[in-house]
This record gives C-alpha cells, sequence and structure tokens, in this order.
C-alpha cells in the first residue's frame, strides 16, 4: 500500500511516527512525502529505517504554470503560495491511504480533505 505520511512541519517526534504507523494497520509498500520538513521528513526516515521504499512529491514553489497565486518572500523572490496545495493534491491522487500527524496546520487539513474527497483512508493522530 503506498501510504502518505504527512502532517505539521513543527513535529519533530520520530516516536509519533512509529506509533501512527503501527496504529494505522496499513500494509506500507511505498512511503509518499511531501519532503516538507516535520512529519514528511521523520516518514522518510521511518522508510528508510524499515527498508520501504520512498516516492516523492515536493512543492513547486517556482512553478507558475499550475494552479497559481504569486507572492513575494521576505527575500523579494517571488513564489506560488498554492504550490503546497497542489502538491497535495498530486499525492492524494497517487497514494492509496494517509497517515496525518498534525496539530491542525492548515496544510494537512487540506491532505486529509483531498483524501477524504477521494475516499481514500485517513488515519489521523491530532496532536
Amino acid at each position: 500500500m503506498k501510504v502518505i505520511i504527512a502532517g505539521s512541519r513543527d513535529i519533530n517526534s520520530y516516536n509519533l511516527i512509529d506509533q501512527a504507523t503501527k496504529e494505522s494497520g496499513f500494509d506500507i509498500t511505498e512511503v509518499v512525502s511531501g519532503k516538507a520538513n516535520g512529519v514528511d521528513t521523520l516518514g522518510e526516515t521511518w522508510a528508510t529505517n524499515n527498508g520501504i521504499p520512498i516516492k516523492s512529491f515536493p512543492a513547486l514553489w517556482d512553478d507558475f504554470s499550475q494552479p497559481c497565486h504569486i507572492k513575494t518572500n521576505k527575500y523579494g523572490k517571488k513564489y506560488n503560495s498554492l504550490a503546497g496545495f497542489n502538491r497535495n493534491q498530486q499525492m492524494a491522487e497517487y497514494g492509496d491511504a494517509l497517515i496525518c500527524i498534525h496539530n491542525g496546520s492548515n496544510g494537512s487539513e487540506d491532505m486529509m480533505k483531498k483524501m477524504k474527497e477521494l475516499g481514500k483512508p485517513v488515519f489521523e493522530l491530532k496532536i
């Protein structure tokens, strides 16, 4: 099963990842990662530690050809502020299930909503 492990960027507990993968009951054969800090990165570490392949979907902040809302960061660089949400849609379409460990972050809520809309299972661990 291709399982997305995603969640809040400020969660840094590997033990929560280990706990959630066990409690979810999912038979994880591939970890799908959005490459963000926090839960996504810890999910990749968990996959590596368990010999499970990783499929990455980094947000394409510089791609203005996809659905786009251009903002400028504090360094004056323009970016697509919808890139994370676009990436979530790609992961939702690709993955079979979601493990989401979060503290109410917008990206996490969006990821869960997209999976539920597609009728795919979601295991949520809210901190």
